[in-house]
Order: C-alpha cells, then structure tokens, then sequence
C-alpha cells in the first residue's frame, strides 16, 4: 500500500543573533542562512510525495545516481591511491593514508559479532572477545529486569524483528545458498556499457550507491584469510558451535568489486539506543544480503562469475573497498561516511565481468572531522578518538577507537549514536545540500559544527521513538495517517 507522507515533527529553531554569533557577522552570511535552512529542515517534509508502507525512509528524493559538483573525484593511479602518491612503506586508501606495516584483519571470525555471538552461544567467557560477551549480557539481563511491562514489550518486539532478519544471514550463507549456474552464453558488451547497465540494475533493485573498484595487490591486506562460516551476526547459533572458517584464495578469484550502499532509516536510528535502533540496522543488514544475491545471480544469468557476499559471512573487510570505490571516506568513528551520512551499510559483490573501476572520493570529510568530534563527545562508551589529528594506528593514520568496548554496548542495548549525530547524515534536500557545501570547505567546518550542535544540541540523547516503532497501533507511529 502506498500513502502520502504527512509528518508534524517538531522543529527546532534558534534566533538570527544566534547566528550571528556563530558566524561573526562575516560576509558570508546569506550563504550561512541557507545552511542554516538546510540543518533545521528535518527528515519528512516533503509534503505529497508518496513510500511504500514499509516505514524505513519516510522522506524523498532518494539520493542520487551521480555526485553533484561538490565531490570531487581522486585520481587512481599505478602509483597512488587517492591524490598521495605510494611512498616506500607507504599508500593511501582514498583520502586515508595507509602505512605499509599494516596489520590486516586477517580472520572474520574475530568480528565482533562473531566472536560475541560464539562465546555467548557456548558461555566460554575466556579470552578478550569472551570477558566482553560475559558484561554485556549481564548489562543487558540488568536491563531487560528493570523493564516496564510496556518496555518489555517493545524489547521483544524490536529482538525478535532482529532474529528474523538475521535468519536472512543464515538462509544466504555460502554453506546454505544455492547458487544459480553461470549461463554458458555470456552477453557480450564493452565494459562501459556493461558498468552502466548493471549500475542501472542496481537502482532499480533498490541500491542507493553503487561504484566498482579493482581487487588487485593494493586490496590484499583488506581480504581475511580465513572468513566466518557461522551465517549469522546476532542470531542462533547450536551449542557447542565451533566456526571451523572457511580459506580465502590468494590471487583472489575474482577482478573487480561492485560495492553497493544503502542508508539506514533517518528517523529510526535518531532513536539513538534500544529495540527501535537495533532493529533498525538488523533490517539494513538484511537488506544488503538481498540486494547481494540480487546482484550475483543476475550477473551469473549474463554468463560471468559473481559472487555476493552477505554481511556474516563476507570475504573482506568491506570498508577499505568503499573507500576505494568511491561511495565514503573513513571518519573519525572508524565508519564509512558516505556524503550523505554515516548511516551508509555497504555489499560487496566480487565478479569478473568486464567492468569500469570508479574513483575514490574527497568530499572534505577528513578536514570536517578534525573540527567536529560529534560522534566522540556523544559515544555512550566513550570508545573514539578526541584528538583533533589522527594518528599512525596498527599501520593506518585513523582515530583510536576502541572495538571491544563499542561491541559491549551494541550487544548489550543497541547503538547508533555515532551515525546519528554525524552532522552528514541528514535527507537528501537541495536544502540540506547547502550545509553539505559548505561543510566540505575547510575554512567554513567550525562554523558548521556550531551550527549542528545548536540545532539539533550538543549532546543529543536520543529523539522520542515510540512513533516511529512499527509495532505500536497507526495512531501511535503514522502521525500523517490521524
């Protein structure tokens, strides 16, 4: 069912001498005032458009097929990667530099979720990842027996919405899917064409980004060596299970990497905490399993090799390959922060059709985080970096962030602050786009800070959800529906 999209959410305003201090009365005031429209325009306002019923991007436009004038593209080169030239001991990984002592992640069975999700299943509360598994779900036992009748209902609503999209990990695991044969008559076409037709496909499934990088040498250190097998994240696990992993080849089988990306609900993860945000990313990760299969089995219909990974069971760490396909840069919170937000989940399909490689992206990312610090001061766990520069990290110039502590808490409550608060992720508005404009200028990234913690606070909390939960009556969550 379609219905037209009417939201009352409340706005948040602040007065023109506000303003006026914030940007100090320079000459670029009128400029200003339109970011200021651009970040005070919250999400649902597009008044007449119509979504389908699923409730889990209430607004329009979607996001666009090509980048507007203001992401600028980075040449990728033999020699370099993004605009740093390869130095002895030394690359870069779209605007991330990347030192050449870098210590891959060479085992996705010691994911978090993995490795939380093993030790919780079997209660083996050794190791580092089995201390971590043991806190958080006493803080969450805690939690759960300190519950109101009414929020113990929306816990077992928002879990089991998690479990069931889960199972998709599960059902499109390697071990389990059943792949479709590779036509023996391929369709021939020039790799430009066949990039721009796929790309095409992949819109119309329902992809919001879709860029393609090459799998060569500059990749191998961002391919696990061993991957997961388990099919899950936060599911079911039998007692006793025991990942016996599953090798990843080296020449890699395959050429190119199609990385596709889809967004995170906006109003959804503002939630910040709780059953409404975890599902909300369960239903996304879901999601990228379908759009993954999508993908490789229609290639294989064309008569060439692909291989979709699902988010439990994948070959790689997949943010390296957005980076370098050109769908985000690396933030300050460790994510992949696409110009649209950090709400960006990313499918990698590995194939050996003819494709084009896209180039990596700047947007002014980088410089941004370096003033902002958003995602630091409001992380529940205190777990990313306030520094204003990064710094040489296990071979990577990143920020400290601190992965165990950070999957304490997403296990034991659900998290998503860091993706809320980011000043990026905001609608896709010519409005909004204004702010993105003048948040990729250096000179001007304070003052968009300024800006943000104003308008939305400093340190957010978390927006009232009950509306948005698709488990409470039509009154309580279609506001446009009363």
């Amino acid at each position: 069912m379609l219905v037209k999209h009417k939201l009352n959410e409340k706005e948040r305003g602040y007065s023109r001498r506000d303003f006026l201090k914030i940007t100090g009365g320079s000459g670029i005031g009128f400029a200003s005032l339109a970011a200021v429209a651009a970040i005070k325009e919250l999400p649902g306002t597009n008044e007449g458009m119509l979504f389908n019923s699923r409730l889990k991007d209430p607004y329009l436009p979607q996001y666009p097929t090509e980048y507007p004038w203001w992401v600028k593209e980075i040449d990728d080169t033999a020699n370099s990667l993004g605009t740093t030239e390869i130095v002895p001991n030394e690359l870069a990984l779209g605007s991330t530099k990347v030192n050449g002592q870098y210590q891959p992640f060479t085992d996705g069975r010691q994911d978090g979720f993995q490795a939380v999700g093993n030790a919780a299943t079997n209660q083996d509360w050794s190791g580092e990842w089995g201390k971590i598994a043991q806190e958080a779900v006493t803080s969450r036992n805690e939690w759960i027996a300190n519950m109101t009748p009414e929020e113990l209902q929306d816990y077992r609503f928002g879990t089991a919405i998690v479990q069931a999209s889960d199972h998709w990990h599960v059902n499109t695991a390697e071990k389990n899917w059943i792949k479709l044969p590779i036509n023996a008559a391929k369709v021939e076409i020039s790799a430009e064409e066949m990039t721009v037709k796929l790309k095409g496909v992949a819109h119309w499934f329902g992809v919001d980004q879709i860029r393609v990088c090459a799998i060569d040498d500059k990749m191998k250190p961002f391919l696990y060596k061993v991957a997961a097998t388990s099919g899950t994240l936060r599911g079911y696990r039998p007692k006793g299970w025991i990942d016996p992993g599953r090798p990843v080849a080296w020449p890699y089988p395959y050429k190119y990497a199609i990385v596709m990306g889809i967004f995170t609900s906006l109003p959804t993860h503002r939630a910040g905490v709780g059953p409404l945000a975890n599902a909300s990313t369960a239903t996304t990760c879901s999601d990228q399993d379908v759009y993954s299969k999508y993908m490789e089995s229609t290639i294989r219909g064309l008569g060439y090799d692909a291989y979709g990974m699902i988010i439990a069971d994948e070959d790689c760490c997949e943010t390296p390959f957005a980076i370098r396909a050109g769908l985000a840069e690396a933030g300050r919170s460790g994510l992949a922060i696409a110009p649209w937000g950090a709400g960006l989940r990313t499918i990698v399909v590995a194939t050996n059709a003819p494709l084009v490689p896209d180039k990596p992206i700047n947007f002014g990312l980088r410089e941004f985080c370096k003033v902002c610090g958003r995602c630091s001061a409001n992380c529940v766990s205190q777990v990313i970096g306030k520094d204003p520069e990064p710094s040489l990290i296990n071979g990577a110039y990143k920020w400290e962030y601190d992965g165990f502590q950070c999957m304490k808490q997403r296990t034991a409550f659900g998290c998503q602050f860091c993706v809320s608060v980011c000043p990026w992720s905001s609608p896709n508005t010519p409005t909004h786009d204004i702010g993105r404009v003048l948040a990729s200028i250096p000179m001007l990234a304070p003052m968009m800070v300024k800006v943000a913690d104003i308008t939305y606070g400093k340190y957010p909390r978390g927006e009232n959800a009950d509306k948005w939960q698709p488990w409470h009556t039509p009154a309580d969550w279609a506001p446009w529906r009363t």
